[in-house]
């Protein structure tokens, strides 16, 4: 009996069971990767383009009342003008393919549908953007195609790549998007920090090849909330001017 329950201890401390921040565990099927995403949140994680073979999706993961189950609602289509107003806000359910995550089905965030229901709401958006050839201009130059990625964040946001035995955690700071990568799959020790992105600047996030073709994402800084705000260098919100008179 005290072995398990030491064992659990040790699953929750490596696996960040206890929930700072609530996400799911998902591929994306065009950087070929699992990421951990929002839950509640209208997400657009592909984008219409031929050469990659992809269609335009949107997609929200919804927890059910007792954190046992999270439901993936999906929509896609051929281009984006094939999705109503509802579809690309993320309300239409009635039309959505649904698959549905159960605990017993990902037990570790090195699976896709892996998931932790309470907690904050933790992450950081990017706008990945795809090149034939590695960008030198901050991604001034018009891209292939442009991703808004938004990944859950938070030092207890765990994925992992049971196969080539590493794990990555990302935070958002007012340096920008960090991805801290481990040898191991519980993102523990010591690991590399590297930049995603960060403000003013647009770098290399990874390459991939497609049909014998390179392709080169960098990836724009865009939104870091976190614990309830928006941080700084991200704008956040932009706050309307008030229409009342100030005082003499």
């Amino acid at each position: 009996m005290l072995v398990s329950i030491l064992a659990a201890i040790v699953f929750a401390y490596e696996y960040g069971v206890a929930g700072q921040t609530r996400y799911v565990v998902d591929t994306i099927d065009l950087l070929g990767s699992n990421y951990a995403f929002p839950l509640d949140m209208c997400l657009q994680p592909s984008v219409a383009n031929a050469l990659a073979s992809t269609v335009d999706v949107f997609t929200t993961y919804e927890c059910n009342a007792d954190g046992t189950e999270v439901t993936k609602y999906l929509w896609d289509g051929a281009t984006i003008a094939d999705l109503s107003e509802e579809q690309r806000a993320c309300t239409d359910k009635a039309t959505a393919t649904t698959t549905v995550f159960t605990a017993a089905g990902a037990s570790t965030p090195c699976d896709a549908g892996y998931f932790i229901c309470n907690g904050a709401d933790n992450y950081g958006s990017v706008d990945v953007n795809v090149y034939f050839a590695e960008n030198t201009d901050n991604c001034a130059a018009a891209a292939l195609l442009t991703l808004p990625l938004v990944v859950a964040t938070g030092a207890d946001v765990c994925t992992c790549d049971a196969t080539a035995d590493t794990s990555a955690a990302i935070t958002c700071t007012a340096e920008g998007l960090l991805s801290t990568n481990y040898t191991g799959t519980a993102c523990a020790g010591t690991g590399t920090t590297t930049t995603l992105a960060a403000l003013g600047e647009c770098p290399l996030m990874t390459e991939f090849e497609i049909s014998g073709i390179t392709l080169f994402v960098h990836a724009a800084m865009g939104d870091c909330f976190a614990d309830g705000e928006f941080l700084t260098p991200t704008a956040g919100p932009t706050l309307e001017p008030t229409l009342t008179p100030t005082a003499a």
